[in-house]
């Protein structure tokens, strides 16, 4: 029972420390809302109240779009990740099972953010079919 819950707070870590160090990178060099330099400023917002200090509005920028669609994403596929892997943790899983679960959607998530943010590719399908594999399998045990 250790073993899996260790393993369940290593992975929810290491994928917040993924949500915040893309947060940052993309605010830096897309957003730029911070002092900080950065070589590929922009000055586009997607919201009027942002560009209090300089820039425009843009509501059709791929950079800022891809952002959004990338952080929602991760909202979409990270919050019920947590709720479900964390009650899995109390329906006593084989802990072979359950950490290579864990390994495997903490490995996904962040290939899939790097071939979505970082390296543009088409969007990978089978890396989200992983993704939702994984939060099937807990949910089908915690219902049971």
């Amino acid at each position: 029972h250790e073993i899996v819950r260790s393993a369940e707070v290593c992975c929810d870590s290491l994928i917040k420390v993924k949500v915040d160090i893309v947060l940052r990178r993309n605010t830096h060099k897309v957003f730029c809302i911070t002092p900080l330099p950065c070589q590929d400023r922009t000055w586009k917002f997607i919201s009027p109240e942002d560009t209090a200090f300089g820039g425009k509005v843009s509501h059709d920028d791929p950079d800022i779009e891809r952002v959004r669609r990338g952080h929602l994403n991760d909202m979409e596929n990270i919050l019920p990740f947590f709720v479900i892997g964390f009650l899995y943790v109390f329906v006593n899983p084989a802990p072979f099972l359950a950490v290579n679960l864990y390994r495997l959607f903490t490995a996904a998530r962040v290939v899939h953010t790097i071939v979505y943010t970082v390296v543009v590719i088409p969007q990978p399908s089978e890396l989200l079919l992983s993704l939702w594999l994984v939060v099937v399998m807990y949910a089908t045990r915690v219902i049971r």
